[in-house]
């Protein structure tokens, strides 16, 4: 996922305790997107207290990716079949043409012990196992330095991720969902059902893949590579659902996380309940 935004080629200089709202105009961003996006629809509350969130003082380019695999399990980074070690996403997802996807889960807080930045990403999403392209929207819980901070967002990978500036606490309950009609028409939606907000999104993108579908955490990327695992200890995914059914109906890939030394990241459970809920427990930041 692209976490970061550069604008008119200038290093943007943010204060470290402020609402989502002021970090967009301080930055000269709309909260629509950084860069070039397609129209997109909202839908959401009108009610915006404050967010329990810090942010970075610089906000550079930072790329994000699809799935990258390592090769520390194996061959290509496939170890035995239905499993595949990441360096940077762990979680389940189904592959074929793939039309729709959806989960829940609770906001995991995250201890920051270090003066680290550390991010950890949560979300569900078409394409990305392998191909170049994410279609994809979550949450985030991070650490700059000793503060935590928290969000939501959607991607349409490459282009840059899109924050909402709407309150995310630790503890909150979301779902997200992507679905794409006609190959071409796609919606992002995600709720808030704690702090009673939501949004949907709709972008026409034409051409992509839609070859996977997936539920997923995340350790994102900046331009100088991937970024430490912020310590979310736990997170709990459930309504895990693809093209409408329980995602635990088909032959998934299970996909966990690795260091560059070969160590788990964090571990993912096993699917309960037909198929659809499963954790992932965090295990170290780098």
């Amino acid at each position: 996922m692209r976490l970061f935004c550069l604008g008119e080629g200038k290093i943007m200089k943010l204060s470290k305790v402020i609402a989502i709202p002021a970090i967009a105009l301080a930055a000269g961003i709309s909260l629509a997107g950084c860069g070039s996006h397609p129209a997109v629809h909202h839908t959401h509350s009108t009610t915006h207290p404050t967010p329990n969130s810090t942010k970075p003082d610089t906000m550079i380019s930072a790329p994000g990716a699809p799935m990258i695999p390592t090769t520390h399990g194996g061959a290509a980074g496939l170890v035995t079949a239905g499993t595949q070690y990441s360096l940077n996403w762990s979680g389940y997802a189904a592959t074929g043409k793939e039309t729709s996807v959806s989960s829940a889960w609770t906001v995991p807080s995250v201890s920051c012990p270090t003066a680290q930045l550390q991010y950890s990403a949560f979300w569900v999403g078409l394409d990305g196992l392998k191909d170049s392209t994410v279609e994809q929207d979550g949450t985030i819980s991070g650490c700059y330095g000793s503060a935590p901070f928290y969000y939501a967002w959607y991607e349409m990978y490459p282009a840059g991720m899109v924050a909402f500036s709407n309150p995310v606490y630790p503890g909150d309950h979301f779902t997200a969902s992507v679905s794409v009609n006609s190959g071409k028409y796609y919606t992002l939606v995600i709720s808030d059902s704690t702090r009673k907000w939501s949004h949907t999104v709709k972008v026409t993108k034409s051409g992509l893949a839609d070859s996977s579908a997936e539920v997923i955490a995340e350790a994102p990327s900046s331009t100088s590579g991937i970024l430490p695992l912020a310590d979310f200890h736990n997170v709990y995914f459930s309504e895990d659902h693809v093209n409408g059914r329980v995602m635990g109906d088909y032959s998934l890939t299970t996909i966990a996380m690795l260091d560059n030394s070969g160590l788990h990241k964090d571990n993912v459970s096993g699917t309960s309940d037909v198929g659809q809920k499963f954790s992932v427990s965090w295990a170290r930041s780098s």
